[in-house]
């Protein structure tokens, strides 16, 4: 399609969707491209590095959110064993 072998509409029938949304897939990958071509791979190591950091640290959260939601129902379930 980005060679013109192909249309859009053509796309759109082969895989089941619309214009719009190949339009929309052919503008990200075009954007995402240049944006490849204007960033350097230092920057682009450093941006992965201080994401991976960011999902490190959701990752902690979530996981002693899932810890103490555990406790919580271990403490529920207890007491109504006790009242039985």
């Amino acid at each position: 399609m980005i060679k013109g072998i192909i249309t859009p509409p053509e796309v759109a029938r082969k895989h089941n969707l619309t214009v719009a949304e190949i339009e929309r897939w052919v503008e990200s990958g075009i954007r995402a491209m240049e944006s490849g071509l204007r960033s350097s791979p230092k920057e682009s190591a450093e941006e992965w590095e201080a994401e991976k950091k960011e999902l490190y640290a959701k990752i902690g959260q979530l996981s002693l959110e899932v810890d103490l939601l555990k406790k919580v129902q271990g403490i529920g379930r207890r007491d109504s064993e006790e009242e039985d």
